[in-house]
Order: C-alpha cells, then structure tokens, then sequence
C-alpha cells in the first residue's frame, strides 16, 4: 500500500514538472510584437514564457499518429519566439528560442485543429536590475506552420529570499 502511494505521488510530481511553468502569470497578450506585458521586477528575477495557439493539421498531410506529431514537432522547432523586455531607461533584454519544447499544458484536436494551451518555452530573461519592462513577443512560424490566435504569457520567477 505504502508503494503504491509513494509510486502515485511520484507519477504526479512528474506530471506537475512537466506541466507547469515556471512563476507567477503576470499578463496575457498577442504575441504580435505591438502589444506588451509591463513587469515590475528585482534584481535576480527571471522572465518565463509560455505560448498558446492553434494551427490547421492538413498542412502535415492527411496521416496521422507518430508520422505526424513528428512534422509538427519539426514545424515547431523550426520557428523561433522572440521575447524583448524593454526598460523605462531604454535598457533592452531579449531571448530567443523555439515555441514549445516538448512540454505542455493542454494539447487539444477538434476537427482539423489542433491547439497548444500553456506550450512551455525556453525562453528566459535574468533580470540584472530593479525596473518595470515592457515586455513584447513574435514568433516566426516555419513555413509550414500556419499558427493563429497566438497568445504569450508572461511569467515572473522571483528571487528566492
């Protein structure tokens, strides 16, 4: 019985890793680089990202299972998210990296769509010092990837004290 326990909450540990992003939510927007999230940050914070969006699965032909969770997963990889925090004293922090990376909240397919709720990123920005930042993203999509309805979450992972 004990095993069986100690078995469950490892199984739910793993999941909540693997499921959750890093910090608190501090803001939703389009991630179209015109509109931001302002943050109030500490030195040693840290800026996470999550995105969520949705994407036509004919691009990926009309197969379906392992084939084509692999071509998406390839799309995906192939794009780039560029995060940019902008100081009120013009001081500029910016990452870039793919828009998922293989660990996600809520994967959903309804009809031809499949959408990606919470897709965790690893994007981060170290914060050096003190100050509110305009933070905005893009994403450049593969040429495969249609995306729409693209939304960045801002997260702030404060410094442990």
């Amino acid at each position: 019985m004990l095993v069986t326990l100690v078995f469950v909450c490892g199984i739910f540990a793993v999941v909540y890793y693997l499921t959750t992003p890093e910090g608190e939510a501090v803001g939703v927007v389009p991630a179209d680089g015109r509109s931001a999230v302002s943050v109030v940050a500490a030195p040693g914070d840290s800026l996470h990202f999550t995105l969520s969006y949705e994407f036509p699965l004919d691009t990926f032909g009309m197969f379906d299972g392992p084939a084509r969770d692999s071509a998406i997963e390839r799309a995906l990889h192939a794009s780039s998210l560029h995060v940019v925090a902008t100081s009120t004293t013009g001081k500029v922090l910016e990452a870039r990296c793919a828009p998922y990376n293989g660990r996600i909240g809520v994967e959903s397919d309804v009809f031809s769509t499949r959408s990606l709720s919470d897709a965790l990123t690893d994007c981060v920005i170290a914060v050096p010092s003190a100050g509110t930042f305009s933070v905005v993203g893009t994403v450049t999509w593969s040429r495969e990837m249609r995306a729409s309805n693209v939304m960045l979450e801002v997260r702030k992972a404060a410094v442990a004290q």
